[in-house]
Parts: structure tokens; C-alpha cells; sequence
């Protein structure tokens, strides 16, 4: 029997306990996938300066939640990531010489050096008000790259509607698509 495994990698502010990631898990979930979720809650991200110091203080903290996974255990294996979390995925595919599907929801630009011709990325995910993240750019990016790219018109870098649940449910729903076998 093939064993799967989906990997949740949340944001500076955006933990895993967020709807869309929520739903993301569950997803996987009923196909059968064992679920981790990695968590950055150590990390003082209000007290780091830059980005690259935030990655490098990440490091080791996710080789620790991960180091029980033997990743070639595994048939399937997916990284789902938000945000400051994109890079993590990226910079754990190459660090581990694995090849993940990856899902990249609102990708910021430090995780796009990790993107390799050899890279499975499902899609990214981005909306026209991201604060962190210009959609054309990430489209053209995409395009360029023959990757599937979700763009959601009038939402930023949360890719919620914070008055209307009912949009963001919407959103979610789009994105749980991704969600595939």
C-alpha cells in the first residue's frame, strides 16, 4: 500500500490553524495522507530584522519537527506553504534532495531561487493586492515556467475578504482544488 504524506508550512502570522490551511489538511486528509504541520511559534519573528534571518533561525527548527520522517518512505509527498512558510518548502526540497509536489500560496520573492526545472509545483497561489508579492510578476513568472498560477482579484497577502466570510469561503474552496492526488 503507497504511503502519502502532506507537509503544512504556515506563515510569520498565518499558523496553521487558519481556515484555508485547515481545509488544505483535511483534504489530504481523506485521501489518506498522514499530516504534519510544522510550527513557527518560536520563531520572534517581531524582533528579526530581515527575512534571510528569519530563514536561517527556521532551519533547524524544521530539521527538528521533521527529523522522525523518512521521506523516502514515502510515495507521495506534498508541501503545502504560505507565505515566510514558501521558503521553507523550498529551501527543505533542496536541503533533503526530495521531490515534493508543491503548493506555494502567496509566495514571496526569497522562495523563488529554490524553483528548479525539476520542481513539481502543483501551483501558486497570489492576490492583485499582495503587499509582498506583485501578481503580474508572479503570472509572467508562472507562465514563463509553465506553472499554474491562482490569481484573486481585489484580496492582499492574507487572501481573505475580512468582512465577507462568504468570498474568503470562495477563495478557500478554489484552492482546495489544488488539493489533488
Amino acid at each position: 500500500m503507497k504511503k502519502s504524506i502532506a507537509v503544512i508550512f504556515p506563515g510569520t502570522g498565518y499558523t496553521c490553524e487558519e481556515q484555508l490551511l485547515v481545509g488544505c489538511a483535511k483534504k489530504y486528509a481523506a485521501f489518506g495522507y498522514d499530516i504534519v504541520k510544522i510550527d513557527f511559534s518560536e520563531i520572534p519573528f517581531r524582533e528579526i530584522e530581515t527575512i534571510k534571518e528569519a530563514v536561517e533561525i527556521a532551519k533547524p527548527i524544521l530539521l527538528t519537527q521533521l527529523k522522525k520522517i523518512d521521506f523516502k518512505n514515502y510515495d507521495n509527498v506534498v508541501f503545502i506553504s504560505k507565505s515566510f512558510g514558501t521558503i521553507c518548502a523550498g529551501w527543505l526540497e533542496e536541503h533533503l534532495s526530495i521531490m515534493p509536489q508543491q503548493i506555494f500560496l502567496t509566495p514571496i520573492e526569497e522562495m523563488l531561487p529554490y524553483v528548479k526545472k525539476s520542481s513539481r509545483i502543483i501551483g501558486m497561489v497570489v492576490g492583485t493586492e499582495d503587499r509582498l508579492m506583485n501578481y503580474n510578476f508572479l503570472k509572467s513568472y508562472c507562465a514563463e515556467k509553465n506553472i499554474p498560477c491562482i490569481v484573486f482579484n481585489s484580496v492582499g497577502h492574507s487572501l481573505k475578504y475580512e468582512n465577507y466570510p462568504e468570498k474568503t469561503n470562495a477563495i478557500n474552496e478554489q484552492i482546495y482544488n489544488l488539493c489533488r492526488v
